[in-house]
């Protein structure tokens, strides 16, 4: 795990949700590897994740595509 020092706590919430995303996408890829090889399921079977944000800043930053003055330096590496 990476320290940081973020200036808001909108900031440090997105920085968290990047993170934990980043953290998801490699067990997906094992889910789907393992759904594949074993025989037991049948059909297609999809794997799904849902990440939990309570402050409103940072909700606003995953769902709006604008980034804000003072927020465009998250762009850069977390978005």
């Amino acid at each position: 795990m990476k320290s940081e020092v973020a200036l808001s706590t909108t900031a440090a919430e997105y920085i968290a949700l990047s993170q934990s995303t980043r953290n998801i996408i490699p067990i997906h890829g094992i889910l789907n590897e393992l759904s594949s090889a074993t025989p037991l399921i049948v059909g297609y079977t999809t794997t799904f994740s849902i990440i939990f944000e309570d402050n409103k800043g940072g909700v606003q930053l995953v769902n709006s595509p604008k980034m804000r003055p003072r927020t465009c330096h998250l762009a850069l590496k977390y978005h």
